[in-house]
C-alpha cells in the first residue's frame, strides 16, 4: 500500500476531531459541527478539507448524512 500524503495542520486538526467524534458518539460530525468548531463559516470550506482528505486516503465518504469514515484504524 503506498504511503499517504502528508496532512497541513488544520486538516490533521479536522481528521483528529472527527475521529474523536465517532470515538465519543459513534457518529462522524456533520460539516455544520466541523465549520463550528474550526470557526469556518463556509460549509464549502469544510467540504473542501473533506474533500482534501478523502485524495489523500484518510477518510471515505458517501452521499448520506454523517457518512464518513476513518481508514486509518479500520473503520
Amino acid at each position: 500500500m503506498a504511503a499517504k500524503r502528508a496532512l497541513t495542520d488544520r486538516q490533521k486538526q479536522i481528521l483528529d476531531f472527527i475521529e474523536e467524534m465517532i470515538n465519543v458518539s459513534g457518529l462522524p460530525p456533520t460539516i455544520r459541527e466541523i465549520g463550528r468548531k474550526f470557526d469556518i463559516s463556509s460549509t464549502n470550506g469544510v467540504r473542501s478539507i473533506l474533500d482534501a482528505l478523502e485524495v489523500k486516503g484518510y477518510i471515505r465518504r458517501q452521499k448520506l448524512l454523517r457518512a464518513v469514515s476513518n481508514w486509518s484504524n479500520g473503520r
